[in-house]
């Protein structure tokens, strides 16, 4: 017994000298970064805020009025060639006189292409309840610039599609209008594919229906007040 003590103490000094000089065999090596989104700006152009001015109440016809187009410049820019849509959001809702209203109450209403994206009126606000009038937007395609030229049929031109779709773009159109409401989203490009842009001036048609001068309050002003908000998407 005495004489194997020397060599278990050995044996266990030699196991944690072993211990101690294997040391850590691994070593991890982070691979870092950051992709940063494109950078594209969407504005309407300086003369784009419309405005029907001063409308006398007397000016206004029994069955409703339809007034004169205007148009606004709505323009997309962005540092390089990136796949983008953009949405519309109305923010007076519900304050719309549909078409289905106007017709049934023999109104006249503004012209929508019948195929190009579903039809939709915009809201003007109300006074005392009542629904001022209505207003359509249409993307006028043969008006507008994709990187500095006209959509061509059969190439590059605009697109819509229900929101949340992930198939092909069912609308495109060089040349006629689209019309703008809430549950599409609008691009560029064919329709199997969105192209990247680097600037696109779309032309909008502002067509403001009021409601019949009988219903409108004749002795306190009332203030025209639309509102939409147009949103860039990244694809």
């Amino acid at each position: 017994m005495i004489k194997t003590l020397p060599c278990l103490w050995a044996c266990a000094l030699l196991t944690v000298l072993s211990s101690a000089q294997a040391g850590n065999p691994k070593a991890t090596l982070t691979v870092g970064g950051q992709i940063t989104p494109p950078a594209c700006n969407a504005a309407f152009d300086a003369s784009s805020q419309v405005n029907f001015g001063d409308l006398p109440h007397r000016s206004l016809e029994a069955s409703g009025t339809l007034l004169a187009e205007r148009r606004a410049n709505f323009d997309i820019t962005c540092a390089g060639p990136t796949r983008v849509a953009f949405v519309v959001q109305d923010n007076r809702p519900d304050s719309a006189i549909t078409q289905t209203e106007a017709t049934a109450d023999g109104m006249p209403w503004p012209y929508q292409h019948p195929g190009n994206a579903p039809r939709h009126a915009w809201g003007l606000g109300r006074i005392d309840n009542i629904k001022i009038g209505s207003v359509v937007l249409l993307l006028r395609a043969h008006s507008s610039l994709i990187d500095g030229k006209g959509p061509v049929a059969g190439a590059t031109r605009f697109l819509a599609r229900p929101l949340g779709s992930i198939a092909s773009w069912p609308v495109d159109s060089a040349d006629e209008t689209i019309n703008l409401n809430p549950t599409h989203e609008y691009s560029f490009g064919t329709p199997t594919a969105v192209v990247p842009i680097k600037s696109v001036s779309i032309s909008l048609a502002v067509l403001a229906l009021l409601n019949k001068s009988v219903t409108l309050p004749s002795a306190q002003e009332i203030p025209i007040d639309g509102s939409v908000t147009f949103t860039l998407r990244y694809l």
